[in-house]
């Protein structure tokens, strides 16, 4: 007999909503994307806090680690989106079905 999963209160919005069964005991906020936000920036701020990870982007090799970076990839920012995603109806794998406006009543 499955176990019964009860409703949870949003951390962000406070309203109720069914976690997902994966992860049952971890999940405190809701699907909306305005709690998703929020989930991520609790999520960032609680990483912050610990004391391993407060200096983790700040000193001269992360400086230098960067600007080699930026050195072996130039223009990067002024790049276009890539083209490898093809067209929605371009190369469609079927034809397209035109619907019959007739209902077959002699109009």
């Amino acid at each position: 007999m499955k176990k019964k999963t009860r409703r949870r209160r949003c951390k962000s919005c406070h309203d109720l909503f069914m976690p997902d069964p994966r992860h049952l005991k971890r999940q405190k906020f809701c699907t909306k994307p305005e709690c998703k936000t929020d989930s991520t920036m609790h999520s960032q701020q609680n990483w912050l806090k610990k004391e391993k990870n407060r200096d983790y982007f700040s000193g001269s090799e992360h400086v230098i680690r960067v600007q080699q970076w930026r050195k072996e990839n130039p223009g990067y920012w002024k790049r276009g989106k890539s083209k490898k995603t093809p067209a929605l109806f371009g190369h469609a794998l079927q034809d397209t079905l035109l619907a019959n406006t007739s209902d077959g009543k002699g109009f």
